[in-house]
């Protein structure tokens, strides 16, 4: 062991050429890792989603759900397996082992796939199950497009008004959109909470009695008439030409022109003619606001490939640059830069090494010398970027986590160094030449440095052998600490005793000749080492031999007051003196509201909560402006989004009236003096308490990997559902009983009201079925679905259906008319019973069970 550092000292030309390559390369390695929020992980999750328009939960259970779950439960290498049943769609999700290799995930896509389209049982209406390999996406940062306020506010068409300032909105956020996909860096950009385009024929039962159609025989018509068929080729002897039969609307004035009756006067009533026909949104229940101003929220993602910061950056940059260039009212703003986390965390990690770096030099200088704390304070720099280079070679990234893991290590890195040095420097008081000092020093204390970095590694290990997801994030903390320490032990032992094995450098001959104007600085620090060093001695001589001398004469009172304090240490932890988190609270900048009504709430209910929420935060702002919470004189809420029919999370989500949520984007932390845990805090107390509401739940951070603090799952078979909602309301109780517990929820909920329709024995002896009963109500509400219609990147479902104030009232559902085989109408409630009932708004399931 000693020849290598030999070795090392003799050959102190490499341990420079060395030294140098690891900073050179370990920078350039630095300007090339990826940076991200969380470590890049591949999670291999396969999705399944069915849509089947306008079924409940119950009947997605059982006409979807069942049947995918029983089709794929023997398929090799799935984890667990978890279904959901909401109100016009099923999904089931399929968790992978962790251990789980991309061509297996492949091979179970591929064996889920074939299962699934083996199944000959879907409902009739149901669509074609969606079969895909989960994609992981971050978000980087949010753009929020900002249309003008109250868009048609005092208009006497006030609602044909509205409507075509959400259309202009929309078409905005598209442009906005594709602006973003344009950008260099950005590969992902989706809107979120942005409702479907949708064209809707909406005639009233009136209209159809009076030149006897139906909804389907409407559907059928313009089916015929609003094609593109190929006709083949014709093949002429000096050209071939392609026959087509094209004369297929997209937008809905055209639509409207489509023929529909032709009387015997020769008079053709178009489709406009008989009712109208609306291009616009799938649903009018979806409220997005920004600031109190209607908006369109576009959402960029990162992908494994893109740099967070570079994303955000360039995202930032088209922000600022553009919005001026926007339509007149419009405007736009930024919300969710995840990348100003990392930012922090990156220069908290440079803040951090240049403090370690300059106390450790000072300290070393002040009670050794200079030029041993120079090499030593070296070890950091070159400890790191050593780390850098390995990071770069076996794809890792600077992210939240692998920079907390250089914040860990930064505090222990130098140890060995000052050890090393330390031993050196005693060597060379005893008379030794520099350089058997140097081979002397760093022999003696090898084995203890090589054991404290070992016993310091084998501390992080245990992490590399955690279980399941929470494993793909934190693997990358041992692997940083391990890399930084080895690297700065190799340095300890290798580089730096062949730079203190010289009297001289000629590196640091240059260096004083360029520091030459801060020399006063090295005077002083050579005066006061000086006088350290003699207080030193006395404090030895004087304080420290005594006292160890009489400890060594009394280990009992030595060994009494070790053991006392480790009573007191586990003591103030146990009595709550010192609490206990498993992780820390971070102040991310944001924080959030989501309410949850019963199912079924009519979206007013829904808006006035949210308004309430909005205005106490913003009443909250105004006291941090009075009180001095704050140096923005804006006060700390920079933005407000305030959504209804969604959380304003979820892209793609499925609207629904009863849920509303509220992001707030705060300044910086350092701009005041209160954390977003205490606004929070304030926020639930401004708010008040909203009665009927089944949820209200705050939020101050992001979860991350820990998900929510407290969870409990409960599962029972779909006849035991009665005792399982008994025990849920047991367990919301007791847990209701213990202090700062809020928040409690729970995914079992109580759906919309349904009308069961049940056929007459004496309907059915006239020749109506149910299927005949349910698709003529199918039809008048949900529509009369007449084809697809292929709008650039929208596909858009054109229906047919009754007007939609006929839709809203029960006056028009008594009064639909069913046709049989005889051609005759009757009324709905001269053929069919009704049967009023409730089931759950949504119907989770884990491994075939509720």
């Amino acid at each position: 062991m000693k020849s290598i550092i030999a070795w090392s000292v003799k050959n102190w030309q490499a341990m420079n050429v060395i030294m140098l390559g690891t900073l050179l390369l370990g920078a350039w390695s630095l300007t090339q890792l990826r940076r991200e929020f969380w470590p890049d992980f591949e999670l291999y999750i396969v999705n399944v989603s069915v849509v089947y328009p306008g079924a409940s939960p119950d009947e997605i259970e059982q006409g979807i759900l069942e049947k995918i779950e029983e089709a794929i439960r023997t398929v090799d290498g799935i984890d667990e397996m978890t279904s959901s049943a909401r109100e016009g769609i099923g999904s089931v999700t399929l968790e992978l082992d962790s251990e789980t290799k991309q061509a297996d995930a492949q091979r179970v896509l591929t064996e889920v796939t074939t299962l699934i389209d083996q199944i000959p049982s879907f409902p009739e209406l149901a669509e074609k199950p969606d079969v895909r390999l989960n994609t992981n996406f971050t978000t980087a940062i949010r753009v929020a497009v900002l249309g003008p306020k109250n868009s048609g506010a005092g208009n006497g068409n006030n609602d044909e008004a509205v409507a075509e300032a959400a259309l202009e909105l929309r078409r905005v956020a598209e442009r906005v959109r594709n602006d973003l996909l344009a950008l260099p860096n950005v590969s992902v950009a989706d809107l979120v909470g942005a409702p479907d385009y949708q064209i809707d024929i909406e005639i009233p039962e009136h209209t159809l009695r009076e030149y006897n159609l139906s909804l389907s025989e409407v559907a059928g018509i313009v089916r015929a008439n609003n094609v593109e068929l190929p006709g083949g080729t014709l093949k002429g002897r000096s050209q071939e030409i392609l026959l087509r039969g094209s004369d297929k609307s997209e937008i809905g004035e055209k639509i409207a022109s489509i023929p529909l009756v032709s009387q015997n006067s020769g008079v053709v009533l178009t489709v406009g003619d008989l009712g109208i026909v609306r291009d616009e949104f799938a649903v009018d229940a979806t409220i997005n606001e920004v600031n109190g101003r209607p908006a369109v929220v576009v959402s960029v993602e990162s992908t494994s490939a893109d740099d967070l910061i570079a994303v955000s950056d360039e995202v930032r940059e088209y922000v600022d640059h553009e919005k001026a260039r926007l339509p007149d009212g419009y405007s736009m703003l930024h919300m969710r830069d995840r990348s100003t986390s990392v930012k922090n965390r990156l220069n908290l990690l440079a803040s951090n090494g240049w403090m370690g770096l300059l106390l450790v030099f000072l300290v070393l200088a002040l009670f050794l010398e200079m030029r041993l704390a120079w090499w030593v304070a070296l070890g950091i720099p070159v400890s790191l970027l050593g780390a850098c280079i390995y990071m770069l070679q076996s794809g890792q990234t600077l992210n939240m986590t692998s920079m907390f893991a250089f914040l860990i290590a930064l505090g222990i890195v130098v140890d060995d160094a000052i050890v090393v040095g330390e031993n050196i420097y005693a060597h060379r008081e005893q008379g030794k030449s520099y350089r058997d000092a140097a081979i002397d020093g760093a022999a003696e204390v090898m084995p203890s440095v090589i054991t404290a970095i070992l016993t310091t590694v084998i501390a992080f290990v245990p992490i590399m052998y955690l279980e399941g997801n929470i494993k793909r994030l934190t693997v990358v903390l041992p692997l940083c600490v391990g890399a930084m320490l080895f690297i700065s032990m190799v340095e300890s032992l290798t580089i730096l005793p062949a730079h203190l094995a010289h009297r001289r450098s000629r590196f640091l001959d240059v260096l004083t000749w360029i520091l030459f104007p801060i020399r006063p600085i090295a005077w002083l620090l050579h005066r006061s080492n000086q006088g350290l060093t003699r207080f030193l001695n006395w404090f030895i001589a004087r304080v420290y031999t005594p006292l160890l001398n009489r400890s060594l004469r009394n280990p009992a009172v030595v060994m009494s007051a070790a053991a006392g304090l480790l009573i007191l240490s586990l003591g103030v932890v146990r009595s709550g003196v010192v609490p206990f988190l498993l992780l820390p609270k971070i102040d991310f900048g944001f924080i959030t509201v989501q309410i949850t009504y019963p199912d079924g709430t009519p979206v007013a209910v829904t808006d006035a909560a949210t308004k309430r929420l909005e205005q106490a935060i913003w009443r909250i702002n105004q006291r941090s402006i009075d009180e001095g919470l704050t140096t923005d004189p804006n006060g700390f809420v920079q933005a407000v989004q305030r959504t209804v029919g969604s959380s304003g999370d979820e892209v793609g989500a499925a609207p629904a009236s009863h849920v509303g949520g509220i992001f707030v984007q705060l300044n910086d932390i350092g701009e005041r003096t209160v954390s977003s845990v205490d606004i929070v805090r304030m926020w639930r107390e401004e708010s008040g308490r909203f009665p009927g509401a089944e949820a209200v739940a705050y939020g101050a951070t992001p979860r991350g990997p820990a998900s929510l603090p407290i969870e409990m799952r409960l599962m029972a078979t779909a006849e035991n559902m009665e005792q399982m909602d008994a025990a849920i309301a047991r367990c919301k109780a007791k847990l209701a009983e213990y202090p700062y517990v809020s928040d409690i929820a729970t995914d079992t909920r109580q759906g919309k009201w349904e009308y069961r329709m049940k056929v007459r024995d004496d309907a059915k002896a006239m020749g109506i079925s149910l299927a005949d009963v349910a698709g003529t109500v199918r039809a008048s509400y949900y529509g009369e679905e007449v084809m697809r219609l292929q709008r650039g990147r929208h596909e858009v479902p054109l229906r047919v259906r009754y007007p939609r104030e006929d839709r809203n009232t029960l006056v028009s559902f008594n009064g639909i008319r069913i046709r049989n085989g005889d051609g005759i109408e009757r009324p709905l409630s001269e053929v069919a019973d009704v049967e009023v009932a409730r089931g759950y708004s949504e119907i989770r399931r884990v491994n075939q069970m509720r």
